[in-house]
């Protein structure tokens, strides 16, 4: 009998280990190759923001272990590779770094440990510490954390890593150098998606021959990949391990379908219910202007959906909505920017919403004030919040206010949801 065996994941595996593997993240990197080419030296406070799987702790062990190198190469800005300390990050071990994740412990206390800490002389170039999800400590510990902040000692780093970074004293945020990483497009997520499975010899999606048609139907995978991963570098190579595993266990895919990756990973990535609330609470509810239907399904959103949070299923919404803007502006998908940021299962819904009968109230005027809404909800949702289905409530009536202000324009404006001809407007 054959002894199965584990193997490390490709996000992992391919994780960046110096600045220029950052995927899409160029601005940032220049930033950095400048303060290492500084004779001035590097900030003692930096402050990661980004989205949750876009690097923000690869690019915090980049970092310390740039500093820490014995003898960094500044001029094309790269550790040496043949120092003791690098030696020792080849094998996975950070030397004078400490690690301090803010999620399991927010209180003062921890703060006030780091302060200790940086008493002691470090053992490598310098002490650095690495505080993930520092969003998360109460005000009292970001007050506390002001105090190294305003007069780092010498030979300390502090790397402040956080997915929000407004949930944090804007002393701390204006002591720090803003390192914030973008989504990355499209185009450069695709093509890194390619480098992968050929450098692990698994391209399954080669073209039988070299004309043009048939390489851009095999690159497609990669890039609906892409798009569905919304940016997110970590999402996008977990996507991409699942569909070459569903390869290599004898399915087939079509390598233009984008639903049959969705199919593949979806029920990873979220409640199947998720979308269906959604579509009811924008197009059954908001979009209607109907009171009653919108709130009844922001209700059944938040309490159906145990393992999602309320802000991640706004998130979820607001995504939704831009699409509908797209739609408005493109209904028939003849502007190739936006015809790759559709979703075509909300697309194909808004179609019919848009043939139905009893037509949709949205138009131009209140779908931009609903994107406004949403930031302001997501806003509100990110801070403690005791009671967030009062909040939600009051942000949800807000936005049908927005529809029926602005509904009556939908007889004078064009809109794809309004198909409609005169007769109609006298029944």
């Amino acid at each position: 009998m054959a002894v199965l065996k584990s193997r490390e994941s490709l996000a992992v595996k391919y994780r960046p280990k110096r600045l220029e593997e950052m995927i899409g993240q160029d601005r940032l990197v220049s930033l950095l190759k400048g303060q290492f080419r500084s004779k001035l030296g590097i900030n003692r406070s930096f402050l990661i923001a980004g989205a949750t799987g876009t690097g923000k702790s690869s690019l915090a062990r980049i970092l310390a272990h740039y500093i820490n190198c014995e003898d960094f190469d500044t001029v094309n800005c790269r550790p040496c590779g043949v120092c003791s300390y690098c030696k020792m990050v080849e094998k996975g071990s950070y030397g004078g770094v400490e690690e301090i994740n803010f999620s399991d412990s927010r209180g003062i206390d921890t703060v006030r440990a780091i302060i200790d800490s940086t008493n002691y002389a470090a053992s490598h170039n310098a002490s650095v510490f690495i505080c993930d999800e520092i969003q998360q400590i109460t005000t009292a510990a970001q007050n506390a954390l002001l105090k190294i902040l305003e007069e780092p000692p010498e030979g300390v780093i502090l790397l402040l890593v956080t997915t929000d970074p407004n949930r944090l004293l804007p002393a701390i945020i204006n002591r720090c150098c803003p390192l914030a990483l973008e989504r990355v497009s499209v185009d450069d997520l695709s093509k890194h998606l390619l480098y992968i499975t050929k450098k692990e010899g698994r391209d399954y999606f080669t073209p039988a021959s070299g004309d043009k048609a048939e390489v851009e139907k095999a690159y497609a995978i990669f890039k609906n990949i892409a798009m569905f991963s919304n940016g997110i570098v970590r999402q996008a190579i977990a996507t991409l391990e699942a569909v070459l595993s569903t390869v290599e266990g004898g399915e087939k895919i079509d390598t233009q379908d984008v639903e049959a990756i969705r199919r593949i990973v979806g029920m990873f990535i979220e409640n199947p219910d998720v979308e269906p609330n959604i579509a009811g609470f924008l197009i059954s509810g908001i979009y209607s202007g109907r009171y009653g239907v919108s709130l009844s399904h922001a209700n059944k959103m938040v309490t159906g959906s145990n393992a999602s949070s309320a802000k991640y299923l706004f998130e979820k919404a607001l995504d939704f909505h831009i699409q509908t803007l797209y739609y408005m502006v493109d209904p028939k998908k003849n502007i190739a920017n936006l015809t790759e940021a559709y979703y075509t299962r909300w697309y194909v819904s808004l179609e019919e919403a848009a043939g139905t009968r009893g037509m949709l109230q949205l138009v131009h005027q209140s779908a931009a004030e609903i994107v406004v809404i949403f930031m302001e909800l997501l806003t509100e949702l990110g801070r403690f919040i005791h009671d967030e289905k009062r909040l939600i409530t009051a942000y949800v009536v807000k936005m049908i206010d927005a529809v029926n202000r602005h509904k009556h324009l939908a007889y004078t404006q064009a809109s794809p949801f309004h198909r409609i001809y005169s007769k109609d407007i006298l029944t």
